[in-house]
């Protein structure tokens, strides 16, 4: 009532200055940010960067739905109360403080979806109920990173569902985080140290999770009171001065993988408590590691118990309790100790090197299953039967003690397979480690280390859908013996096998994948084999690529050569075959040239006789010649050096035939010579010729030479036509004359 009263009038107080300067606050469409620094304090206020509000009080008024409100720097003495969605942001939560001046709340929230970040939250009022920061009646929110100290609860949660408080440090409060009827909220990685009595306190609430924080140097680190359904997993909870953990009236709770330390009584203390999960925690270095009063039906599996300073486990007045697959160790006074405490079951806990294993004391329980009990590190049975089982009880008292001893230590290993979980258990006088379960195979793989030179041997019991039977057991890939033993039925195979000590592996499967794993390494091995063989030839492959790349280059080098000389060939048998075909034409243009030599002859032979009769006729005439030789002899000798000049033309011609002699002229590079000096013995017998016309007695025989030429014309132009020649026979009978005069001369 008194806190209610107290809301009332901070209200009140609220909304009364708001009326003297009243506005509508209509929802934007955009949030904005609202600035606030306590240093503006000559103003103007109007939340901007450049003119921020001086209190954080004036930032919430004038904040709609959405906004965030930035805060500078300083110490500001306020109380807030948040009734919109809003974002309080500081600056940096070791200089943006708000200070509560240890009155009241120092911020309560009463909106939904409200977030606060780095800030120091200090001072509220000391009496109950007040609280750095009081969630009350809303959801959505988000506390983190803040630092909250000196109040009376630092965090107070109270009928408020789905909140998140992560990464604060909550010290030096009387209550660190506290939760009333509140469910389903998420308390991550907060650092719940040195407050005067709890931690973490959690009353009348459900479904809430506590993961991964730090609870240490409370007077108790975690409460939790008339509450069901939470999870408490992954906290370090240590060196408190009372109890790490506290249950009273609570149900089906689930605490595991914790870290339970140092706390100088009671690791873990269930009151009055119904169906707790306790599993996969440390307890150690506590006065009690599980401490059990006045409580039924709750379960220890699978906790690390060792090193308390007097008992590892505790039951009072508690019943139906299972401890199973603990592993209980060196604990100063006794493993267990039962008082006043019956109907309880224990079994395939591993009692090592404790100072007692166990005590009972006005109790009844049952320390096996019917089939295995608890490893004794003390007991001295022997195993005449093999199967891992003693064959003596372990004996506490006469009505307390266990059928079934383990010969070794007892360990239960989790499989997922195809979503479902299964565990496989091992009774072993082996350090057991890299378990695993190749689902290819359906194969389970371990480690087994033990002293050398001694006997090993392991019971595991192995569930059907993993792997069935019947199974073979290889140690080191050889086989070794494995017994069938009881209980084996159609969900469960227990299997024993014995060994020599060192460190070895183990394989268990079915004998049918075995059998297709002896094929699989039969073909892996000859497979290995002809990759071998496929990696050699191909090796061989790469040399032989290589040789055939530099033949391939020889070869294109030797074809380049070889086209040359192909287009040399062709080009030398081209013109090869344009020779043969001017050899045969020269051929028949030389016998047809012959033809006319031999008519030409047979004409000189008849104008050597006309020759004869002119000689004669010269004689007579050279009286009358001499009269113009003075004339001729100059012209002669113009001839004569013209002659000289084309000497060796002329001597290359003696002998010839006209016939021949027009081949020859029309073949040789001499021809323009020729022509120019013909063209300068025309000149020279025109005016010889000239000379000699008034001489009638040469006109007969020049007459008759003429017709000869006129009479042969028409063939040598018909020959010409033919064959694309040109023949230039003796135009005169001067040049006839002068030619045989020098054919004489050479005789002579």
């Amino acid at each position: 009532m008194k806190k209610a009263m107290l809301k009332i009038t901070l209200y009140l107080l609220l909304i009364i200055p708001l009326g003297l300067n009243f506005r509508i606050l209509t929802a934007k469409a955009n949030p904005l940010v609202i600035y606030v620094d306590g240093n503006n304090i000559t103003g103007p206020w109007d939340g901007t960067p450049e003119h921020p509000y001086q209190n954080i009080t004036s930032g919430l008024t004038y904040a709609s739905q959405g906004d965030t409100i930035f805060v500078y720097n300083g110490t500001y003495y306020e109380h807030l109360i948040i009734t919109k969605p809003v974002s309080l942001q500081g600056q940096n939560k070791h200089g943006t403080i708000i200070d509560g001046n240890q009155t009241g709340d120092v911020i309560e929230i009463t909106a939904n979806n409200v977030n606060i970040t780095e800030f120091t939250i200090q001072n509220s009022g000391s009496t109950s109920g007040e609280s750095g920061i009081d969630v009350y009646g809303s959801s959505g929110n988000n506390i983190n990173h803040n630092i909250i100290k000196d109040n009376y609860n630092g965090i107070f949660l109270y009928d408020s569902n789905s909140n998140t408080l992560t990464n604060n440090s909550i010290s030096n409060n009387y209550y660190g985080i506290s939760l009333s009827a509140s469910n389903t909220n998420t308390i991550t990685e907060n650092n719940a140290s040195s407050n005067t009595d709890t931690g973490i306190r959690i009353s009348d609430s459900s479904n809430d999770t506590v993961l991964g924080n730090s609870v240490s140097k409370n007077d108790i680190g975690i409460v939790l009171v008339a509450s069901s359904n939470n999870t408490f997993t992954g906290n370090d909870i240590s060196l408190n001065n009372y109890y790490g953990i506290y249950l009273f009236s609570s149900a089906n709770n689930i605490f595991s993988g914790n870290n339970v330390s140092s706390n100088k009584d009671f690791g873990i203390w269930l009151s009055q408590s119904t169906k707790n999960l306790v599993a996969d925690n440390i307890f150690s270095n506590d006065k009690f590691g599980i401490y059990v009063t006045n409580s039924t039906n709750n379960t220890f599996t699978k906790n690390s118990v060792y090193t308390n300073i007097q008992h590892g486990i505790r039951l009072d007045y508690s019943t139906d309790t299972l401890i199973s697959g603990n592993d209980i160790l060196k604990n100063w006074i006794y493993g267990i100790l039962i008082y006043y405490s019956s109907n309880n079951t224990i079994f395939h806990n591993n009692f090592i090197n404790n100072t007692g294993s166990l005590t009972n004391i006005n109790s009844t329980n049952s320390l096996d299953n019917g089939i295995e009990g608890n490893y004794w590190s003390d007991y001295n049975g022997t195993d005449e039967d093999q199967n891992g089982i003693g064959n003596s009880s372990y004996i506490i008292d006469e009505n307390n003690q266990d059928n079934h001893p383990l010969m070794g230590i007892f360990s239960d290993f989790t499989v997922t397979y195809e979503k479902d979980t299964y565990h496989v258990s091992t009774i072993c006088n082996s350090t057991i480690s890299q378990f695993q379960f190749n689902e290819t195979l359906k194969m389970l793989k371990f480690n087994i280390t033990g002293a050398n030179n001694t006997k090993g041997f392991c019971r595991i019991q192995i569930p059907e859908q993993l792997t069935n039977r019947p199974h073979i057991v290889l140690v080191d890939d050889e086989q070794v013996n494995a017994t069938l033993l009881p209980p084996s039925n159609i969900t469960h195979t227990f299997l024993y096998f014995a060994y020599n000590h060192s460190t070895r592996e183990v394989k268990i499967l079915s004998k049918p994948y075995y059998e297709l794993l002896e094929n699989y390494n039969t073909l892996l091995e000859n497979y290995q084999n002809l990759n071998a063989i496929y990696y050699q030839l191909l090796a061989d492959c790469d040399l032989l690529n290589q040789t055939y790349q530099q033949a391939r280059a020889n070869y294109t080098s030797i074809s380049s050569l070889f086209d040359a000389l192909n287009q040399t060939y062709q080009e030398t048998l081209n013109n090869y075959t344009k020779l043969q075909d001017q050899h045969q034409l020269l051929l028949h243009t030389y016998e047809t040239l012959n033809q006319t030599f031999c008519q030409g002859q047979a004409n000189f032979t008849q104008l050597l006789s006309a020759y004869n009769t002119l000689n004669q006729t010269y004689t007579e005439t050279t009286n009358s010649y001499t009269a113009l030789m003075n004339q001729y002899e100059e012209l002669r000798s113009q001839y004569e050096q013209r002659e000289s000049e084309f000497a060796a033309f002329r001597t290359a011609l003696t002998g010839v035939s006209v016939a021949t002699v027009a081949v020859a002229v029309i073949t040789s590079s001499l021809i323009i010579k020729y022509h120019k000096l013909a063209q300068a013995q025309k000149e020279l017998a025109e005016k010889y010729r000239s000379e000699l016309e008034r001489v009638s007695i040469l006109d007969v025989a020049r007459s008759k030479f003429e017709a000869d030429i006129d009479r042969r014309k028409e063939k040598i132009q018909s020959f010409e036509r033919k064959y694309g020649v040109t023949i230039r026979p003796r135009a005169t009978l001067e040049d006839v004359i002068k030619s045989l005069e020098i054919k004489k001369k050479k005789e002579e």
